[in-house]
């Protein structure tokens, strides 16, 4: 299709090179198809990390090494991009991407054992003092137990932990195991979703997430080459998000590189809801309602937003179910955004004005890879 380009470059002044790709054009399918999983979920969306990465690595080592099998951009227009970043002279080099750099992920396993433990001391509230002993333990009891479950029983099968460290750290707030198998135990065992959630996912392999190993080599390509003040103008997930994107997400220690500014839509379904309808829809997933929102008295709390910073610390905004835009100032010392956040409808009508209902401000210094939020 190279003879429908869209892809392109402007530059303004001395101020700021904006750089336009197009990422759908000459992008390779999902890494995991969705021809192949069944489904959206476990290809498209909540794909276990190790499992894209293995299949990355196959399709790479297959193509002798080649990114395009993997490849949202294609090799032509990488090279273009990697052109037009080291040719930029301008102080701000922007880029008009569509899906998000910034990873999105959640530990399973983790995330279960912090459910579970917030249920017990919300029952017993001695037992706050010992919370992050206990979450530790329930982490380490529901790694063995899921690991024992066969590999065709994952999706449906829950696993049955002996609790052996859990009853350990309640044995220090003198909770007996006679006490801890009639009472707490049961408790437990009921908030247990099947093995298959004991895992690390990435919630959208459709953004760069899913394509990791290309998004490797754009950010090691601006890092080998000291090119700073990169800042990507982002959208497509319907929700408003901004952080620094690293050089390996993965790494023991990962290096900030860019920063990632991503706008919720002006009027589309929003990021929370999806997965909001994935828990009420999917039977597999009901236990794990508590990671996307709370309810009480019918009224529903986001807790989705709270997840995500509690496993991606690169975040620093995070509003996953809204509607609204961005408006991004320059100088030469910072990077200006704010994202403005619109009033729903009204029993389907335009809200009263003003329609906007809230407003973050955030800023990139010159020089820095990092957003500091001012509001």
């Amino acid at each position: 299709f190279h003879n429908i380009r869209i892809y392109r470059a402007f530059s303004f002044g001395n101020l700021a090179t904006l750089v336009m790709t197009d990422q759908r054009l000459f992008r390779a399918d999902h890494v995991i198809p969705e021809v192949g999983a069944g489904s959206e979920v476990g290809s498209r969306y909540f794909v276990p990390k190790s499992t894209l990465a293995a299949v990355e690595s196959q399709k790479m080592t297959a193509a002798g090494g080649s990114l395009d099998p993997v490849s949202i951009l294609g090799s032509t227009q990488r090279q273009w991009w990697k052109d037009r970043m080291s040719a930029a002279n301008t102080t701000w080099k922007l880029w008009g991407n569509e899906v998000s750099l910034l990873r999105m992920q959640v530990n399973g396993t983790q995330a279960v054992a912090g459910m579970m433990v917030q249920s017990l001391i919300a029952a017993n509230a001695g037992l706050a003092a010992l919370q992050s002993q206990l979450t530790t333990a329930l982490v380490s009891d529901l790694t063995t137990a899921a690991a024992a479950v066969p590999s065709a029983s994952k999706a449906t099968q829950a696993p049955a932990p002996a609790y052996t460290q859990t009853k350990a750290v309640l044995a220090l707030a003198g909770v007996s195991g006679t006490v801890f198998d009639a009472g707490i135990k049961p408790q437990l065992d009921a908030a247990l979703p099947p093995a298959q959630f004991f895992d690390t996912f990435l919630l959208n392999a459709d953004q760069w997430d899913g394509y990791n190993a290309e998004r490797k080599a754009l950010l090691q390509h601006l890092k080998d080459n000291a090119i700073g003040n990169v800042v990507a103008l982002t959208g497509d997930i319907h929700a408003f998000f901004a952080g620094s994107v690293m050089d390996d997400f993965d790494a023991a220690s990962p290096v900030p590189v860019m920063v990632d500014l991503v706008t919720a839509g002006i009027s589309s379904n929003s990021f929370y809801s999806y997965f909001e309808s994935v828990v009420d829809g999917n039977a597999a997933f009901a236990k794990t309602k508590p990671l996307i929102y709370t309810e009480q008295g019918g009224v529903r709390t986001n807790t989705f937003n709270s997840t995500l910073t509690t496993f991606n610390p690169w975040l620093k905004v995070a509003n996953t179910d809204a509607q609204g835009y961005a408006i991004v100032t320059l100088t030469p010392a910072k990077l200006s955004c704010s994202f403005h956040t619109l009033k729903p409808l009204a029993a389907g009508a335009a809200p009263a004005l003003p329609a906007t209902r809230s407003i973050t401000r955030l800023e990139v210094a010159a020089g820095s890879p990092t957003v500091t939020v001012l509001a």
